[in-house]
């Protein structure tokens, strides 16, 4: 489906109004135009030309003309003769009650819903597909009447458009504003290039090239309008809330409330809303009107510098800013960071580092896998070197919920070096931190500032900031400011010993990360802490990660309030001198790991068995230390944090997750990041309800093929992903043709026949396949067309292995005998595929659906400890327990 601003004319269109009218009779005014009429009759010429009236029905027939058991090529021959003709006019009243549900010249009710189940595809859509005629149809659509009408007229209006739209060019014509909007409250009723439309900045009559010729005269380059423009080109969506940008832009809301009516004026941004937040987005005119500043004007960077993170300090001291607080961790105790560690930091061609504000699917994906004071570990994609700019991987990502007072930071880790430094980059950043920690909440702080100094070992609580919470924020900031000079200065090879320089810059990193995050714990703010280690990386590269990774938890955990990195690793007099000593409880001598770390990576079990082996033992430990010891639950991505996702993503869009919603996401998307990207497609409800397994599949059909079934081969996941999109069943040859694979891959190791053995893909009965959900049709629409293990609560995954293992291999009779190999996998308790998968190497992904889709488990947890060796049962899960 095209998309049209409003203004735009198009030349011989059947122009329609969307809202003013019921689907039903929507279709009724576009069947009666006269131009549609005209593509009717001239495609029914074409195709009976110098034939005979006898052969008329069988040519109709098949070209594919197949409506009403034939009846409707019976009627619609007859537009080869005059208009005069009595027959003529009756086809044509024929093909206008289609969907009206009136009687009609045959006796039949041709309804709305048998309109859209195939009446329509297989009567005048088929007839113009097979005689190449394509109308044009302008669809004009109000929000403000349109959104008036009950939402199935709705939905179904939309369906109606989308059918023609798979013959016709159908342009739908609204403002931008509109166009999100629908995006938002109908994208399962869109078709699945609408979003590929929608781009706002085509508007035909205001071209982007013209408008950003025009705007310069009436913008100020080193304005707070362009300002404005800059900050949205610098965020991955060029889209920002609303609400956010006066403190990006440092100007009160009226003010920036001015800018934007001034840029939406001359057709640069648009203005949205999702659900009660409005936000701001740039548009293509935007953007080009920046690149001619630039060129210009010589402005390669934008203006406001106020949070810059990476600039340039020629004389800049060692430590931090902390005047007579706390420094960082010893340095002796650390890692020396190796002649590696900052590849990405001392390459020329590295882009800047950027601290950004992630989008909320990424936001509650990973807080809904986060448990507080424990790590957990998925397996998941995370782009490398070779698949992204440098640029791209060179984002800090930054979030926070105010409702549920929960702060996010999401880094990228390849190094011991880079992981550290952007962890506390992006808690010091002021973007994230005046949202988190504004002045009047530090203010607010309970404990005495001497606590927070000498228990805590908070940095930065010198004398002056003691009694003013600004100088304590500002003093925080102009550490991390400082910490990116430092890196960017190693980056160019400013320094004289650039191993001691690297020493200096992880000291500062840890004691600025663990002064942050015990502030936070002391506000009572929960950290989730998102790390992306990409594949490729050797076992050492692993080790120092994980090494790090732990220090850090070391610093960032405490028993009450004292820090346990003091009390348990701590050797330097002058710093035993000064600090506080816990008395110890021997009935809970645990500290707890402040927050959560989520872990993401392809290679997730080799960063876990590092992460098993470091944390257990990130440091010596003292040998006066005091009998304390933190316990910090290792735990693998699991069902329940589906569920947790699917959950927050339902109180978002009014969607309640369902058993069977939780089992087939979890078994077709690559990880919960994926669900929650696919979920944040549909559109929101007003009223609570159940998610359909329609709209399951229309969310799912949105990801990209390597989102699916990640462990399977390309041709699989591809052949999945378009049968997700596909609105109806394929042949075989369709099938390769759409997933991009050939006939002979589908075939190859059972591919096809492995999807269909497990009941994901079912064959129909003319020989087509289709995928085991239902269509977002009316006909399937709110059926429970599911894989059969997902309806079968006493499915085992033994049993559906059972019937892949039957389908694929050559000698069947190998899976009746015990002593087979083979067989033998399906004799005894439980499933124990390791002999399987020695025999046939292919039938790892499958072992993993078949246990997915039998809701058994597939993870392990452990609880690993660090510090004293307390004599006491382990811990376990003393996160909070989500349940299905």
């Amino acid at each position: 489906m095209n998309l049209s601003l409003c203004g735009q004319d198009r030349l011989d269109a059947i122009t329609v109004n969307v809202g003013s009218q019921p689907p039903s009779k929507l279709l009724q005014s576009i069947a009666t135009a006269d131009r549609f009429q005209q593509h009717l009759k001239k495609a029914v010429r074409h195709l009976l030309a110098d034939s005979y009236r006898s052969d008329w029905l069988s040519i109709l027939y098949e070209a594919g003309v197949t409506a009403r058991d034939g009846r409707y090529a019976q009627l619609v021959c007859w537009l080869d003769r005059p208009p005069e003709h009595d027959a003529h006019q009756d086809a044509l009243d024929y093909t206008a009650a289609l969907g009206q549900g009136q009687a009609t010249i045959d006796g039949t009710y041709p309804t709305l819903e048998e309109a859209l189940g195939g009446d329509l595809v297989d009567g005048p859509l088929a007839l113009l597909d097979a005689a190449d005629r394509t109308p044009t149809i302008a669809a004009s659509l109000d929000k403000t009447i349109f959104a008036e009408r009950p939402r199935q007229q709705r939905e179904n209006t939309l369906e109606l458009l989308s059918i023609l739209d798979t013959r016709c060019d159908v342009y739908l014509i609204c403002t931008g504003r509109t166009a999100r909007w629908l995006a938002d409250n109908h994208r399962s009723d869109l078709p699945l290039d609408f979003d590929s439309c929608l781009d706002t900045g085509c508007d035909g009559d205001h071209p982007a090239e013209d408008v950003a010729t025009e705007a310069p005269r009436t913008l100020d380059p080193e304005g707070g309008p362009v300002k404005i423009l800059r900050e949205l080109a610098d965020e991955p969506t060029q889209t920002v809330p609303q609400a956010s940008l006066p403190d990006l832009v440092r100007r009160d809301a009226s003010t920036v409330c001015q800018y934007l009516n001034k840029l939406a004026g001359l057709g640069l941004i648009d203005r949205y809303s999702i659900g009660t937040g409005n936000h701001v987005s740039l548009r293509e005119s935007g953007s080009v009107l920046l690149d001619r500043l630039d060129a210009e004007i010589g402005r390669q960077s934008k203006l406001d510098r106020l949070f810059e993170e990476t600039g340039s300090f020629h004389k800049r001291p060692c430590k931090p800013a902390c005047k007579r607080g706390q420094g960082g961790p010893p340095g002796q105790q650390l890692p020396t960071a190796t002649a590696d560690d900052t590849a990405t930091l001392t390459r020329p061609a590295t882009a800047p580092y950027r601290t950004r504000f992630l989008s909320r699917a990424q936001h509650d994906a990973t807080v809904s896998v986060a448990t507080a004071g424990e790590i957990s570990v998925a397996e998941s994609d995370v782009p490398d070197s070779r698949s992204e700019s440098i640029k791209d991987l060179h984002v800090r990502g930054v979030s926070y919920d105010a409702d549920r007072d929960e702060a996010l930071v999401a880094i990228r880790a390849t190094t011991p070096l880079q992981y550290i430094t952007s962890v506390a980059l992006s808690l010091a950043s002021p973007r994230l931190f005046d949202q988190v920690l504004p002045v009047n909440r530090l203010d607010d702080l309970d404990p005495s500032a001497f606590i927070l100094r000498s228990a805590r070992c908070i940095g930065c609580i010198s004398s002056e900031a003691e009694d003013d919470p600004q100088v304590l924020r500002d003093e925080i900031v102009e550490w991390g400011q400082k910490l990116a000079g430092m890196t960017t200065d190693l980056r160019n090879g400013e320094y004289e010993d650039r191993n001691q320089f690297r020493s200096q810059i992880m000291r500062s990193a840890h004691g600025l990360a663990g002064t942050i995050a015990h502030l936070l714990d002391v506000a009572g703010v929960d950290l989730i802490r998102e790390v992306r280690v990409p594949s490729g990386l050797n076992e050492s590269d692993i080790s120092e990660i994980a090494k790090t990774m732990s220090i850090a938890a070391s610093i960032q955990s405490s028993y009450g309030h004292y820090a346990t990195y003091r009390q348990l690793f701590e050797d330097r007099p002058t710093k035993l001198q000064t600090a506080l000593s816990p008395k110890v409880d021997a009935v809970d001598p645990l500290g707890e790991y402040i927050g959560s770390l989520v872990v993401r990576s392809p290679d997730a079990s080799r960063v876990r068995e590092a992460l098993e082996e470091q944390l257990s033992d990130p440091l010596p430990v003292r040998e006066d230390a005091p009998e304390i010891a933190v316990q910090v639950p290792l735990r693998e991505v699991d069902r329940s944090d589906y569920v947790a996702v699917m959950s927050r993503l339902g109180e978002h869009k009014g969607l309640e997750k369902t058993q069977e919603a939780v089992t087939l996401c979890q078994t077709l998307a690559s990880d919960p990041w994926a669900v929650s990207e696919a979920l944040n497609r549909l559109g929101l409800e007003s009223r609570p309800r159940d998610i359909r397994l329609d709209e399951v599949r229309v969310a799912l059909s949105h990801l990209d093929a390597d989102q699916l079934l990640p462990d399977a081969t390309p041709t699989v996941s591809l052949t999945v992903a378009a049968l997700l999109r596909s609105a109806q069943p394929l042949s075989k040859t369709e099938l390769a043709e759409k997933a991009g694979v050939s006939s002979r891959s589908l075939r190859k190791d059972g591919n096809l026949d492995a999807l269909v053995a497990l009941d994901l893909v079912r064959e129909t009965d003319n020989g087509t396949y289709r995928f085991a959900l239902p269509f977002a049709t009316e006909e399937e629409r709110g059926s429970n067309i599911c894989p059969a293990a997902v309806d079968d609560d006493l499915a085992t995954a033994r049993d559906v292995l059972y019937e892949v293992v039957l389908a694929t291999v050559d000698d069947v009779a190998r899976t009746a005998d015990p002593d087979d190999p083979v067989g033998g996998t399906f004799y005894g308790p439980g499933l124990e595929g390791d002999p399987l998968r020695r025999e046939l190497p292919w039938i790892d992904p499958w072992i993993r659906v078949a246990r997915l889709l039998c809701d058994e488990p597939t993870s392990r947890d452990m609880t690993v400890s660090f510090g004293a060796a307390i004599e006491q049962t382990a811990v376990q899960n003393q996160g909070v327990q989500r349940a299905d």
